[in-house]
């Protein structure tokens, strides 16, 4: 990587879509570790046992919030939600609404479209 830090604006903001609201330090900390411990998991530095651990203990120590607004803007990003003044306080598009009107009759329906 020449440019680390425009390698890192293309990846993180770009293709994943991120911003630079809420808690983009925590969320880059929890992206980064739960990408490690696939890594490490692939490269058979841990076993698969410990990578399930290591996933629980990840989650323990991070803030909801800071999961919750990862998961909103990947659904900002892929056109579901609107980010507004702040992605925690977006609103689903039409795109969006159909998807969760979509989801609830999968739940509903004893998952006929997950399955």
């Amino acid at each position: 990587m020449k440019n680390k830090k425009k390698d890192f604006e293309i990846l993180w903001y770009d293709k994943i879509g991120m911003c630079g609201c809420g808690n983009p330090n925590e969320m880059s900390d929890f992206v980064c570790e739960l990408m490690d411990i696939q890594q490490r998991n692939k490269d058979k530095f841990i076993t698969y046992e410990q990578r399930e651990q290591a996933r629980i203990d990840l989650f323990k120590k991070t803030d909801t919030d800071t999961i919750i607004e990862f998961v909103f803007h990947v659904l900002d990003h892929n056109g579901l939600m609107e980010h507004g003044g702040y992605v925690g306080n977006g609103w689903l598009t039409d795109e969006g609404r159909e998807l969760l009107s979509l989801l609830k009759y999968n739940r509903d329906n004893h998952h006929e479209f997950t399955n």
